[in-house]
């Protein structure tokens, strides 16, 4: 018996991701995993791809977000719901025999994924040969499918906590085919009901937004085909990558010895990074806050965001003091930090995935580096992560940026040592 996957109605906030042919490119969480090579690579040294769609089918399986794609509604009368569609493994999941040494950084960041189409499900798996014998797993899922903490899904459907067999999953049960467009508008329309909780929430709901601004929402869903058509080829942004592998447990007695927390270590030192290209200036950056707290959890996109300054001349103490006083002013609600301008030239976040080791098929995971989402109107944005006994800070920034200078500034700033050759040990930084 085919199974009919549920309509869900895109919210607003998650359509400006596929509103331009740039954003709907570039707009993408990715997470670089370092698996042990020898499961899924042949004698020849190059990738045995059935092994790894094996494991993609056990993936697709077992998440039915991934079996998803993005439609568009009549005449524009609502945002495009997302509706069951089976993906194409053969399109979704792409290969890289070979990555040279100087090209890791680009690989792990996501660059070389290649492009999506709004007409099949948004996700795609890059598996990569590494320099070193290890494989490279990049999943990458555009923003309107989820954010950060949505996109770990992913990580934790490819892998396990103890070594498996992805071929003894059961086969993915077939797809209904989704309903005609009327069809989907009407199923569409009963989920957003059931969500209101009544007539009057529902008219609260919907006059919250003018109608006016409404109405120009729907025209511009109807003129978005051919402006993607038109749009699409042109060139995307060029962007620059790097990262740093440290110890866990020395990031977290770092911490603990500064007196906060190891996300706002993170915060403080890529503050303090970034301040380095001029120390006589007021540094800013955004601070993603997760919303998710009173939640179901499955919310696709759930986070606001802050912005964090730092005073000029501020040393390390004074930075952890800035962004623990600014951040919990925001989270507790005040006024003054709610209106805070978000004028900053980038983001930073930290995010921990699993402390214990987790395994992709039989590959133990090694590492896993978390990148950020770069704005094309931003030019850098870092992400840290945590993984079993690993932390990892990773800068993705525009050509003129010195990303790498970022991501070793802030693990010495991390870790409070000014020696450069504690910095880390990082595989590599290309640019785009």
């Amino acid at each position: 018996m085919a199974t009919r996957l549920p309509v869900e109605l895109m919210r607003t906030l998650d359509e400006k991701f596929v509103a331009d042919w740039v954003a709907f490119q570039t707009m993408r969480p990715t997470g670089g995993l370092i698996v042990e090579g020898a499961p899924y690579r042949r004698a020849d040294g190059t990738i045995d791809r059935e092994a790894v769609l094996v494991l993609a089918r056990h993936l697709v399986a077992n998440w039915p977000a991934l079996r998803m794609r993005v439609r568009s509604m009549p005449l524009g009368i609502t945002t495009p719901a997302w509706v069951a569609a089976e993906p194409e493994l053969a399109w979704h999941v792409r290969f890289i025999d070979h990555v040279e040494p100087d090209d890791v950084a680009l690989v792990l960041g996501g660059e070389r994924n290649g492009p999506l189409a709004l007409d099949r499900p948004l996700w795609t798996l890059l598996v990569a040969g590494l320099p070193d014998g290890d494989v490279a797993f990049v999943p990458q899922v555009q923003h309107a499918l989820g954010d950060g903490i949505f996109a770990l899904r992913f990580i934790d459907q490819l892998t396990a906590d103890a070594p498996f067999d992805p071929s003894a999953t059961p086969a993915a049960d077939e797809l209904a085919p989704p309903p005609g467009a009327m069809g989907i508008l009407r199923e569409a329309g009963a989920s957003w009901w059931r969500r209101q909780g009544g007539l009057g929430a529902a008219w609260r709901e919907y006059t919250r937004k003018p109608f006016p601004r409404r109405l120009r929402r729907t025209g511009g869903r109807i003129l978005r085909p051919r402006r993607l058509r038109r749009q699409q080829g042109m060139p995307l942004p060029h962007r620059h990558h790097a990262f740093r592998t440290l110890d866990l447990r020395e990031v977290k007695l770092a911490a603990r010895a500064a007196g906060c927390s190891v996300h706002d270590l993170a915060v403080a030192a890529s503050l303090l990074a970034a301040s380095r290209t001029d120390p006589a200036a007021e540094t800013a950056l955004l601070v993603p806050v997760s919303r998710r707290a009173g939640t179901t959890g499955d919310e696709r996109n759930n986070i606001s965001m802050t912005e964090v300054s730092l005073s000029p001349g501020s040393g390390r103490a004074e930075a952890v003091a800035q962004v623990g006083a600014q951040l919990g002013a925001f989270i507790a609600g005040d006024p003054d930090a709610l209106a805070r301008p978000l004028s900053a030239p980038g983001y930073t976040s930290y995010l921990p995935w699993r402390v214990r080791p987790r395994y992709a098929g039989a590959a133990l995971v090694r590492e896993v580096v978390l990148w950020p989402v770069l704005d094309p109107r931003h030019p850098f944005a870092v992400f840290a992560g945590s993984y079993a006994s690993t932390f990892s800070i990773a800068v993705s920034g525009a050509p003129d940026v010195d990303v790498e200078s970022i991501a070793a500034d802030m693990a010495r700033v991390v870790l409070g040592d000014d020696d450069p050759s504690a910095a880390s040990d990082a595989r590599a930084e290309v640019p785009a």
